[in-house]
């Protein structure tokens, strides 16, 4: 005679609830209006722009190019010659970065090397209504942006 099973096994009961724990971890954040995620996206974004920057600047070799942060509206602009540099990605510029606050305006040209053209390392404070807190630093000599 064959017995039937009905119901999961305990091994698979825990497997479930050790994936869903570890799913919980990385998901929760995006959900819960962290400002410590929001802060660290916050900083992805602004590596990512200046990156951009760094390599538009590169790809330009008559023109400089500026990226610059405007602290009273939390944008971040990347300019060619004085003028806004229409975004290939699809990006908005200037990207204006919600509920995210600057300490300071900042202004960093690259010249067609990628480095930055005053040659001095640059550092900027972002942070998400005090929650969240952290800093990109510019290396001035290769114009590599970084957490610090």
């Amino acid at each position: 005679m064959h017995r039937h099973a009905m119901g999961f096994t305990l091994v698979e009961l825990i497997v479930v609830l050790v994936l869903l724990g570890i799913v919980s971890v990385y998901i929760a954040p995006r959900f819960s209006g962290s400002g410590v995620y929001d802060a660290l996206v916050a900083r992805q974004d602004v590596k990512q722009s200046l990156r951009y920057a760094q390599q538009l600047a590169m790809a330009r070799t008559t023109q400089s190019v500026t990226w610059s942060v405007n602290a009273a509206n939390a944008s971040i602009s990347i300019l060619s010659g004085g003028n806004l540099v229409d975004r290939a990605d699809g990006v908005e510029n200037p990207l204006v970065l919600p509920r995210i606050t600057f300490a300071a305006n900042t202004l960093i040209t690259f010249d067609y090397h990628g480095s930055l053209t005053d040659g001095v390392d640059k550092t900027i404070q972002v942070s998400d209504e005090g929650e969240g807190a952290g800093r990109v630093c510019v290396s001035g000599v290769t114009g590599y942006a970084y957490d610090c």
